[in-house]
């Protein structure tokens, strides 16, 4: 309305504004996000360290409803770049890499790292993260890379257990380098 009352009838040259919703994009812009963490993480200037997990444990019964919206959450996610690679070719041959980017606020404060992770049959392996791994998400490095076995994963959950205010659960984005978008 005001645009019409600033051209007026006698501005034949104003833009007229049209609004067509266009197709959801596929990936949900996730190939970009894929891509913009990629380079980071390749950047020289990102401090990154790398680990091999050992196998996991047993799979254990569903921990409840894979939702984080019934507990009490930080008002950021404290891993809020986490994200579960699958089908890479990784150095050890596993075919999963985790890669982690503590929120500063945390650093120096995570206790234990438990990640859990589900397949299209259920409840999947859950990886008890090492004491090294945990060492260097305390340390502050820009990056933490972890190569782990984690086959037909279709979605994963990090828990951090945090001194002083207990366990946080926090979303994985879960993707395969041979798909075009997330699991």
């Amino acid at each position: 309305a005001a645009l019409r009352e600033a051209c007026g009838p006698q501005a034949p040259n104003c833009p007229k504004l049209e609004c067509a919703a266009g197709p959801p994009v596929k990936d949900g812009f996730r190939k970009d996000l894929s891509a913009a963490l990629e380079a980071w993480v390749a950047d020289p200037g990102t401090s990154v360290t790398t680990h091999q997990q050992g196998s996991p444990g047993p799979a254990v019964c569903d921990p409840g409803p894979w939702t984080t919206l019934a507990g009490p959450q930080p008002p950021k996610p404290l891993c809020d770049h986490c994200s579960l690679d699958l089908d890479i070719q990784a150095p050890s041959g596993n075919e999963a890499m985790l890669t982690m980017d503590l929120v500063d606020t945390y650093v120096g404060s995570i206790l234990a790292v438990t990640l859990h992770t589900r397949t299209d049959a259920g409840t999947g392996p859950s990886f008890v993260l090492d004491a090294a791994i945990v060492e260097s998400l305390n340390q502050g490095t820009d990056a933490v890379i972890v190569y782990l076995p984690a086959p037909a994963t279709t979605g994963a959950e990090l828990v951090f257990e945090v001194d002083g205010s207990g366990m946080h659960p926090n979303a994985v984005l879960v993707r395969s380098l041979n798909e075009p978008g997330p699991v």
